[in-house]
């Protein structure tokens, strides 16, 4: 997906794409760099005893670096945090952004 594409004969551009600071490109490399391939809300779980949901799709957090499966993502989105919102996630297996 670019920032700018054409729908219904209008261009539109993304409202992300000139955001400063949305994208931490350090914390999201050095997640990329590790071979960790979980949500880190499936692996907390699973630490307190609870059988996580199995997901086969990981996303990453294009704000922060966060980890995450489908059944999180909103979970990681909704979080309350010092006015940033995380509105972008990337597919590690298809890099899909959503």
């Amino acid at each position: 997906m670019t920032a700018e594409q054409a729908v219904s004969g209008a261009l539109v551009c993304c409202e992300h794409r000139n955001k400063k600071s949305l994208f931490k490109a350090k914390e999201v490399r050095k997640k990329l760099k590790s071979a960790k391939r979980l949500c880190e809300e499936c692996e907390r779980a699973a630490k307190n005893g609870i059988a996580p949901q199995p997901s086969e799709e990981v996303f990453i957090c294009v704000s922060c670096g966060y980890l995450t499966c489908p059944a999180h993502a909103k979970k990681h989105w909704e979080a309350a945090r010092t006015g940033e919102k995380h509105p972008l996630i990337l597919g590690l297996d298809n890099c899909v952004i959503r």
